[in-house]
């Protein structure tokens, strides 16, 4: 007899002071909580967030299903609803704030020019400044790799 995999994801649960309900299973790279869907034999693995919003009736098959805690393991229906990648990034800036979803640039005073660029675009930027050291890096990056 086949255990339905509601049955089998309540088994393995926790629930937390902050009224999370925490996956206690198996996660994935990404840190979602996953279990193998019905039927057994088919190989089909299914985040166990979706698993609770199908059994509490989102619309899973049409909806991006998205946690109001940030908690990638919570499984609390409460904790669940539908939403757009930009609400996530909504609900990311406003717990988190602006440094989590910009991070700090690093930037590089140039010693010849004392201009200012971000390290990325700082070779671009300062290429009459330094021509033959930039092309003696990149020969001796090159020898590197070799």
């Amino acid at each position: 007899m086949i255990t339905p995999v509601y049955d089998r994801l309540i088994r393995r649960i926790r629930k937390t002071k902050s009224g999370c309900w925490e996956w206690m299973g198996a996660t994935n790279n990404a840190g979602y909580g996953f279990i193998r869907d019905e039927p057994r034999f088919t190989c089909g693995m299914i985040t166990v967030h979706r698993v609770m919003a199908r059994h509490v009736g989102f619309d899973i098959e049409n909806n991006e299903i998205q946690h109001k805690c940030l908690n990638k393991i919570c499984v609390n229906p409460h904790h669940l609803t539908t939403g757009t990648v930009r609400d996530r990034s909504d609900r990311v800036l406003k717990k988190y704030g602006h440094k989590y979803m910009y991070p700090k640039k690093t930037y590089i005073t140039c010693e010849h020019c004392n201009g200012t660029s971000y390290f990325a675009w700082f070779r671009r930027q300062h290429k009459d400044c330094y021509p033959g050291m930039l092309q003696s890096i990149d020969e001796n990056l090159h020898k590197k790799h070799k």
